[in-house]
């Protein structure tokens, strides 16, 4: 067999080490690919009226239906090739081969095959994280790149997007309320949404604020009363669990993940420092990938990650590229709210 054939690279990719990521792994669980390159998705906001009392000797009276909106998302693409020249095939390996040893040659191809591709597994698979970082911090993201400029909105509330200003701000120590704050926002998605939030996601300085805060250490030093325990688990990947709070019922998490953004060669937090992301892990999320468009593939184009791998012969050459056409969708965005809770 081929070892650069479209099948044997389709194989490979599903068992090669990715990056673990925080909030795809929290809040986008489902994986979903389909053989289109637009997603529709109906988006419906229930009201609260009840029923209206009557006489059984009246007709009954009519209910207009509840309506809903169709929102038409179109999944960006992802397209990255590297190339393996004869050079690098000098160069000594630093670390463990990859696959089995046929001849020597063979195996230095296919390993650095394998590590070019697993390159390129990573770098899409930040992108998904700051694609679902994006969604549930911003509600929309901006989808900028080579031939693309266009914008992606989930019609996130305005309501689930705080910004804390003058004596709400947790740093006014004296006039603010943490714990007061995360009920009202728990009760605002349960409102909304009919969803119970569980999980509370905090940037770096708004943890030491909370943490720090007056009211938050005069909780946990009310032996009375248990209102939650802080318990920092290990931190893995950039998150951490720092405390299960018992009013509101939610696990406290901080998430440090950091991204390097292409317009400027910057490292930023997917998570803004001074924010709050208040979420229900119920809440439907899921992570959408459109269909791949090569004609290699054939009518298997319902696929996550497709590699493909060809050889040039001037300048000589191996070429490995993946594509893909993913979009985490926050299906009932309403289950989520971001709060800047300091000042920028």
């Amino acid at each position: 067999m081929d070892m650069f054939s479209i099948r044997s690279l389709l194989a490979a990719v599903y068992y090669m080490k990715k990056p673990t990521t925080f909030l795809l792994e929290l809040f986008f669980k489902v994986v979903e690919p389909v053989e289109s390159d637009t997603i529709d998705v109906d988006i419906v906001r229930n009201g609260e009226q009840m029923a209206v009392f009557s006489s059984p000797l009246v007709e009954g009276r009519v209910v207009k239906k509840e309506g809903f909106v169709t929102s038409t998302f179109k999944p960006p693409y992802l397209k990255e090739k590297i190339a393996l020249l004869p050079q690098d095939l000098l160069i000594r390996d630093p670390g463990q081969m990859i696959y089995t040893i046929g001849s020597n040659r063979e195996a230095r191809i296919m390993k650095t095959l394998g590590e070019n591709l697993n390159t390129l597994m990573q770098r899409f698979t930040r992108r998904e994280e700051w694609m679902a970082a994006q969604a549930l911090t911003v509600g929309s993201m901006n989808i900028i790149g080579e031939g693309v400029n266009r914008n992606i909105d989930f019609n996130m509330l305005n309501t689930h997007k705080v910004v804390l200003t003058l004596t709400d701000l947790w740093s006014d120590i004296v006039n603010s309320n943490p714990i007061k704050d995360i009920k009202d926002w728990v009760q605002l998605i349960l409102d909304d949404s009919g969803l119970v939030a569980d999980k509370v996601v905090m940037g770096k300085t708004a943890l030491a604020a909370f943490l720090s805060h007056p009211l938050v250490l005069k909780a946990l030093d009310n032996r009375r009363l248990n209102v939650g325990t802080i318990a920092p688990d290990l931190m893995n990947n950039g998150a951490q669990k720092i405390a299960d709070w018992f009013d509101p019922n939610v696990e406290i998490w901080t998430y440090v993940g950091k991204y390097i953004d292409p317009a400027d060669g910057v490292k930023k937090p997917l998570l803004p420092d001074n924010a709050v992301l208040i979420g229900a892990s119920a809440a439907r999320c899921e992570r959408h990938f459109a269909m791949i468009q090569d004609l290699d593939l054939g009518v298997n184009a319902a696929v996550q990650y497709f590699p493909k791998s060809w050889k040039t012969d001037d300048p000589s050459a191996q070429w490995v590229m993946l594509q893909s056409a993913p979009l985490p969708i926050p299906h009932q965005i309403d289950g989520f709210v971001i709060a800047k809770v300091l000042a920028d």
